[in-house]
């Protein structure tokens, strides 16, 4: 259920997209199409509108490399035909968030730049020692051959997962930018097989089951992405910018102020009584101080939300 009114959320948004766009014959000609498109495309496609100057620089990035002018369709467009467009632009949108693997687009920008920096030749892709190069400068230790040969591990398993996804064209032992991004993300984050051995015993405890688990990972990765461009103060977890302490920066994890407006995007009135309770329910499961929740923690809040049927959300119209 919680999944469709997000569905239906973003729905609605295309179709006041459709709306704002369409000619007197209720259609779309090619042009009126394609500008639709863009508006789709320039934003969050859900239609939370971003103001921070993070979010508006991912946005941008986002739109570039989406491009809409490459997505083929027949004029005039009907309403029903618009949805399947957007379901084109969502997935554009979706890939390219997952090539940014979580990192701000000021990460990115100082990776892209270690990485020219790296790459003399300007070819586009660095070898398995200049990726090493790159790692260390940014703080990881390579001093001893197990440091290496996991080095070596952590990089196919990037290579191979970008590879999958249709990030990278690069061959043999070339390492192309996106390769390297996944390869950072594997860095930076620690405990990878610990915290999928949680979100399964969450799933088994709450009883989702996988494709809902997979629904719900989508709906927190696309709200961790928006509170991570947001930069305040309530958005970020605290960091070490200590090289020995580099791997725990990047903890995936939604705010209190983020899960409030995830709850209110799908049309759930929260009221200052109801964030009280759900402040004591995130301070009971969550595992950070802080009162983020990391995401095997959010399946246990949305199994609470919806057996608790919090705010009225079992009697939602869908």
């Amino acid at each position: 259920r919680f999944m469709r009114m997000h569905r239906e959320s973003e729905l609605r948004f295309v179709r006041e997209t459709f709306v704002r766009h369409k000619g007197v014959d209720d259609k779309l000609d090619g042009e009126r199409a394609l500008d639709a498109l863009a508006d789709l495309a320039a934003g969050d496609p859900s239609g939370v509108v971003e103001k921070s100057p993070e979010g508006l620089a991912r946005q941008a990035a986002v739109f570039s490399a989406i491009d809409v002018e490459s997505i083929p369709f027949e004029a005039p467009v009907d309403v029903a035909a618009f949805i399947e467009l957007a379901g084109v632009v969502r997935s554009r949108w979706t890939k390219e968030l997952q090539k940014r693997a979580g990192f701000t687009e000021a990460e990115i920008s100082n990776f892209q730049s270690m990485f020219n920096k790296i790459d003399t030749t300007s070819h586009g892709f660095l070898d398995g020692k200049q990726v090493g190069r790159l790692v260390m400068d940014l703080g990881f230790n390579l001093g001893t051959a197990e440091d290496q040969n996991k080095l070596v591990e952590q990089l196919n398993e990037a290579r191979a997962a970008a590879a999958e996804c249709g990030f990278t064209a690069a061959g043999g032992g070339q390492v192309d930018f996106w390769v390297v991004v996944q390869l950072l993300r594997g860095m930076y984050r620690r405990g990878d097989e610990q915290a999928i051995d949680k979100v399964a015993r969450a799933a088994e405890q709450c009883r989702f089951k996988a494709h809902e688990v997979a629904e719900f990972q989508g709906i927190f990765l696309n709200w961790y992405e928006r509170d991570h461009s947001v930069g305040s103060s309530d958005a970020q977890m605290p960091a070490s910018e200590t090289s020995a302490q580099k791997e725990e920066k990047v903890v995936t994890a939604l705010s209190r102020t983020s899960l409030v407006r995830l709850l209110r995007s799908v049309g759930l009135k929260v009221e200052s009584h109801d964030r009280d309770r759900l402040n004591n329910k995130i301070s009971e499961i969550s595992e950070h101080t802080q009162g983020h929740i990391e995401f095997a923690d959010f399946l246990r809040l949305m199994r609470w939300l919806l057996d608790q049927d919090f705010c009225g959300i079992s009697r939602l119209q869908l």
